[in-house]
């Protein structure tokens, strides 16, 4: 409806507005293929897992990082969610994304880049679940207590995001 009707659209979403978006602009490049949306999801739910897997590899040891990366993989909602057209797939890598960024990013170099590209993916996420937007709350404690912040409580504010 987006493509047909126009991109601003004319009626309220019923859902949030990012994953329509982001089917209706999959379906202008990649045509009106089911399975190649299907097949794009695939991809980015497979990106997720090795993201998260290194974000706590970098938090904790190299042995629980891989464990979280297999558990990541193998969890079954989340390979269901890359067969189905459903915006999980979508918000699960921006989530796992985020999280990457809090842990892998070098804060203490650039604190400006860093926030910006959290609140891109912040924002995106609020557009697929507006609820998302409590996460600006611990990515604030991180971006503004940068120059000081250690691993641990990293780590801390990243449990409690």
């Amino acid at each position: 409806m987006l493509r047909a009707r126009g991109w601003m659209g004319v009626n309220p979403f019923f859902l949030a507005p990012l994953y329509p978006y982001v089917l209706a602009g999959m379906r202008s490049l990649l045509g009106d293929s089911v399975m190649s949306v299907l097949v794009v999801q695939a991809v980015v739910g497979a990106v997720a897992a090795p993201l998260l897997a290194d974000a706590a590899r970098r938090l904790t040891t190299r042995g629980l990082g891989l464990m979280v990366g297999v558990v990541a993989a193998g969890y079954s909602m989340s390979a269901l969610y890359g067969i189905l057209v459903l915006s999980e797939c979508l918000l699960f890598a921006l989530g796992c994304a985020l999280v990457w960024l809090l842990v892998a990013w070098p804060w203490e170099r650039r604190v400006r880049m860093g926030a910006i590209l959290a609140g891109i993916l912040i924002g995106l996420m609020a557009c697929g679940r507006a609820t998302s937007l409590v996460l600006t709350v611990p990515v604030a404690m991180v971006v503004f207590g940068s120059v000081s912040l250690g691993r641990a409580a990293r780590a801390q504010l990243i449990a409690v995001g």
